[in-house]
């Protein structure tokens, strides 16, 4: 679950701190907001990593948390500053770590794709959004709009929003309980019957 950036975090003068954002959709929400390893980032022109650490160039993970209602994970990160840390269009993301345990978890996903009808054919996805802040007042604390510069996802064309589950049609088969015995023999006779008539 990763977004990209259309600007570049500049740090060659002085730190960037930067507030990224996920709200899940439907009535799903985070039960965890997972480890700070989880959350990774990338230049997203020559493809390499940009690592986890306190180095000129390098990202450290401030701040990690969920809404109130858990409805919205974020992460606070600030890229240190130095003389090369230009990190072109970053594509930043979570749940990037290889240890299952430390992405961040979802609860409700049966809300998710509800009860199912009888040729219940629909797709149904769990979508989620994404919001990103710069100039925080309080980097430890959910950004708005009242306390933060909302930033990538306000410009224009970008596409904030995108399905990150998607599950297939699922057909609902009813099967009713076998006839008890005499009912069986009772059929068996009905058949007979037509059997004969039709000699």
């Amino acid at each position: 679950m990763s977004y990209r950036f259309i600007g570049d975090i500049d740090a060659r003068l002085q730190d960037q701190t930067l507030q990224i954002q996920f709200t899940l959709g439907s009535q799903a929400t985070w039960a965890t907001p997972g480890l700070g390893a989880s959350i990774v980032m990338n230049d997203g022109v020559t493809g390499q990593p940009v690592s986890q650490g306190s180095a000129a160039g390098q990202y450290s993970v401030v701040a990690l948390g969920l809404s109130a209602d858990y409805k919205t994970v974020f992460a606070t990160i600030t890229v240190h500053s130095g003389t090369n840390a230009l990190v072109k269009q970053p594509v930043v993301g979570i749940a990037g770590s290889a240890t299952a345990a430390d992405n961040p978890q979802i609860n409700h996903l049966k809300t998710v794709i509800d009860g199912l009808d009888q040729c219940d054919t629909r797709t149904k996805s769990l979508q989620v959004s994404f919001k990103h802040y710069v100039a925080l007042s309080n980097p430890a604390a959910l950004a708005t709009n009242a306390t933060a510069i909302p930033d990538e996802h306000t410009r224009a064309a970008a596409t904030n929003t995108s399905a990150i589950l998607t599950f297939s049609p699922g057909i609902f088969i009813e099967v009713q309980a076998t006839p008890v015995a005499d009912k069986l023999a009772a059929y068996a006779a009905v058949i007979a019957a037509r059997q004969d008539r039709a000699l």
